[in-house]
Formats: structure tokens, C-alpha cells, sequence
């Protein structure tokens, strides 16, 4: 990897998230969870040299794969086999095909909107190479320093389960921190009458996470409820119930329910 690498004058980039994964029992783990069959559709993000591509082209009808070093594209168009349409442009702005799995090694620096951009498309299953600090706010439980927005918001649309810690020492070059190999599935585990408006309430809580919900939401009054009256609307929420717990103690079902409420104010 690393002769192939110097040849294409090619020198990582860890700002870019270009750590090649060298361990292939981590890829072989990864391949396994991901079940793939001879009828599925796979979209990888960050090709890199190409070591997964062909792997997931062995065992899928299409790859779809994404990767933006010019180097890199030109040095995987050689011998590209047929069933994979390589894109040497930004996932995070093309328009996605459908694709049935995603199977990737992720660059850490787009791990959140990637995430979110997939968590709203159609798929069946992920399974990604993240950052282990992303991944544990991914699983994390309430009470815990790592729950948060990213938690409860991921926690509404999928399932999401922490496979296997990865050591820097799999990667070239080595990052400075541990990677995580992570299953994601499609779910709705609960329903919110306003997505949006969810979405918001996670935003307002979050960023006060150490303040209690009557206080953090009494000051976003005018963001949450703008169509009531100020007298009324500080009431409402200073009355929410579990208005006197703080955000970091709720699950995401209790969550959704605060956001349901407010949402029936408002209507």
C-alpha cells in the first residue's frame, strides 16, 4: 500500500480523513456484516485504493462508489471491473441512485452529514468505519457524557449497534485516534408529529444540556411556539411535564414526546 502510494505521489491527508485501511480481518468482519448477495446494490463512500471496491464488486450486482482524490480516480479507472460506477465527486452533493447497502470506510470529517444524508435515503442496511468518539455518541444512553443531539436524533430513524473497536495501528498511516466498526439499520422506532420541529427541540436542549427543559425551552419561546402569546407560551412550557428534567436524563421516546406536545400547541 504504501509503494503504490508513493508512485502516485499520493501523501494522506488525515485532514481529509485519509487513513487506508491495511487489516484485512477488519475488512473480511466488515464484508460479513454487511451479507451481501449477488442481487444488491452497494454505495461506498471513499474509494481510496480500491481494496474494498473490488471486494464488494465480487459479491454485489453494482457498486457505486464515490472518491474525489483525482490520483486516486485515475489509478482505480485502470481495470475497474464492470459493475462498478465509479463517481469522482462529493457524495455529499450528488444525487444519490438507489442502492439497496452501504458498506464504507469513511473519511472522519463528513461522518455527520454523510450519516444524515443516508438516514434519509431508502436502504436496507450500513455498515461503516467510523471514528470510535462519533460511534460512541451513536450508541450512547442517556446519563452517559457522550449522549447528545446526535444520539437522540440518529436514535428516531435506526437501529444502531457498535460492532468492533479498531486500533489505529490497522490504518496507514496510523490515525491518532481508535475507529469503530458500526451496523446500521433502517428504523422507525418512534414517531414525532413534526420532524422538524424535533429537530429544533434537540437543537435548543442540547446546546443547554446542564439546564433543566422548562428553562431551555422558556428562552426558545419565540423559536418553538412564535404563533402564541408570550404570557401563554412561557406557561405552557415552564408547565411541560418533566419540565424540571435536564435533556441528558431523557431518553429519545421522551424526547419525541416534548416535541409532540409543544406540537399540539402550536396547532
Amino acid at each position: 500500500m504504501r509503494k503504490v502510494l508513493d508512485e502516485l505521489g499520493v501523501r494522506p491527508d488525515r485532514n481529509k480523513g485519509q487513513n487506508f485501511l491495511m487489516d484485512m480481518g477488519v475488512l473480511e468482519r466488515q464484508l460479513k456484516a454487511a451479507r451481501l448477495t449477488q442481487g444488491d446494490t452497494v454505495m461506498e463512500v471513499g474509494a481510496g485504493l480500491g481494496i474494498l471496491t473490488w471486494e464488494l464488486s465480487a459479491r454485489a450486482r453494482k457498486v457505486i462508489s464515490y472518491e474525489m482524490d483525482q490520483r486516486l480516480v485515475e489509478y482505480l479507472s485502470v481495470g475497474l471491473p464492470e459493475n462498478v460506477d465509479l463517481r469522482p465527486v462529493d457524495a455529499l452533493e450528488d444525487e444519490w441512485p438507489p442502492f439497496d447497502k452501504m458498506v464504507s470506510n469513511l473519511p472522519y470529517g463528513i461522518s455527520s452529514p454523510l450519516l444524515f444524508k443516508l438516514l434519509d435515503s431508502d436502504f436496507a442496511l450500513a455498515i461503516l468505519l467510523l471514528q470510535k468518539e462519533f460511534a460512541d455518541r451513536l450508541v450512547a444512553g442517556p446519563r452517559t457524557k457522550s449522549y447528545g443531539r446526535l444520539t437522540v436524533a440518529a436514535a428516531r430513524l435506526a437501529t444502531i449497534e457498535l460492532l468492533e473497536t479498531v486500533p489505529p495501528t490497522a490504518f496507514h498511516p496510523q490515525p491518532r485516534v481508535e475507529s469503530a466498526l458500526v451496523s446500521i439499520t433502517p428504523s422507525r422506532r418512534f414517531p414525532v408529529a413534526d420532524p422538524a420541529l424535533f429537530d429544533e427541540l434537540l437543537r435548543v436542549v442540547f446546546s443547554q444540556r446542564r439546564k433543566m427543559l422548562r428553562n431551555s425551552l422558556g428562552s426558545a419561546r419565540d423559536r418553538l411556539v412564535p404563533n402564541i402569546g408570550v404570557e401563554e407560551g412561557k406557561g405552557f412550557l415552564g408547565d411541560l411535564e418533566m419540565g424540571s428534567a435536564r435533556p441528558e436524563g431523557l431518553t429519545p421516546e421522551e424526547l419525541g414526546m416534548r416535541a409532540d406536545a409543544i406540537f399540539g400547541l402550536r396547532e
